[in-house]
């Protein structure tokens, strides 16, 4: 694939060894090289996640692309925001990463398997269900006041330690009183996690929240369509991003993308392209050592990878191991069952 030299703005050199050293220890897999114990329920139950699911696929290879002769990579010009992000060293990069057309039903699949499927067309992430189990109906609150009129989105909440639904609307209804002095833009993504914010500043720990987003329907080519859809998640991550410092809870929050499957260019009348085995995907805050981009050449099958990058979320939130050896059986003969994100322990 050409890259026009133009498109692709460069971006910051990896973490340095001294940012990786500060920020601690690999995840689970590298337990026994660290001597690190591995995340526990009791650390992690302060942790909340927000998982930014991309309806309708993704054309990931737009998202990151080499820049020009010198080979450097880039971000597409729209992602101004996530390119900044990365060079402070917030927000890093997972490659190689499946998506839902490497599940037990292949590409003809009917449902995503990393999900968990709620009523009234909401979704939440499978290994979330897991944890809460027999009490998922009364842990998960799809209520967000005009979520669908003004996002046009099912937007959900699971808490899998305790809340009941009754107090997850509590805190939605006290999160709808306030007003947060934090701009978000007038979007579907940043309406939701606008939303996800005044949550968070209720007072409400341990959540598993999930935004979904698809592209706005702009005709004509697609390109139009995937610049939108980029800028929409660049500047809704960044006003996210700054909102949970000025809360002092960026250490505790961890915002990543999920992709329903990768898709490739397809230029006017040329045959059809077989989709790309896996693409990128992005992880913001908590206790990430950004500026890096991880799992690129690795070998791990599209598949597994992206139950490793599931399982690293999973981890960090709290899920034991024993569990993650149930949720996420692929990866049960894995050396490493997470990715290698560099993180410090809160």
């Amino acid at each position: 694939m050409l890259w026009v030299t133009e498109w692709s703005v460069p971006i910051a050199k990896s973490a340095t060894r001294r940012s990786v050293l500060r920020s601690g220890f690999a995840l689970a897999g590298l337990q026994a090289a660290s001597g690190v114990p591995l995340l526990s329920v009791a650390n992690g139950a302060r942790r909340s996640v927000v998982c930014i699911y991309l309806l309708g696929g993704n054309h990931s290879a737009a998202m990151l692309a080499p820049a020009g002769s010198s080979g450097s990579p880039g971000f597409h010009p729209a992602l101004r925001e996530v390119r900044e992000l990365f060079a402070s060293g917030v927000l890093a990069v997972a490659a190689n990463v499946g998506d839902s057309t490497h599940g037990p039903q292949g590409p003809r699949r009917t449902y995503d398997a990393a999900l968990s499927y709620l009523p009234n067309g909401y979704f939440t992430l499978g290994w979330a269900a897991a944890m809460a189990g027999s009490r998922l109906k009364d842990a998960a609150f799809t209520g967000f006041p005009d979520a669908r009129r003004e996002s046009g989105a099912n937007m959900s909440l699971v808490a899998p330690r305790g809340s009941s639904r009754d107090q997850l609307a509590w805190h939605v209804a006290a999160a709808g009183r306030d007003t947060l002095p934090f701009r978000f833009p007038a979007t579907s993504l940043g309406h939701q996690l606008q939303q996800v914010a005044r949550v968070l500043a209720s007072g409400l720990e341990g959540g598993v929240y999930v935004c979904p987003v698809t592209a706005l329907a702009v005709r004509g080519a697609r390109a139009a369509r995937e610049t939108s859809r980029l800028r929409e998640l660049s500047s809704a991550m960044a006003a996210f991003h700054a909102a949970t410092r000025s809360l002092g809870l960026a250490a505790s929050v961890t915002t990543f993308t999920v992709s329903e499957f990768h898709r490739v260019a397809q230029a006017p009348g040329a045959k059809r392209q077989a989709p790309p085995p896996g693409g990128y995907e992005l992880a913001l805050g908590g206790p990430l050592a950004g500026g890096t981009i991880f799992g690129a050449g690795d070998g791990i099958a599209p598949g597994a990878s992206r139950e490793r990058y599931l399982a690293t979320m999973a981890a960090w939130f709290g899920m034991p191991r024993a569990e993650l050896a149930r949720h996420f059986r692929s990866l049960d003969s894995t050396a490493a069952p997470t990715l290698e994100f560099p993180v410090q322990s809160i």
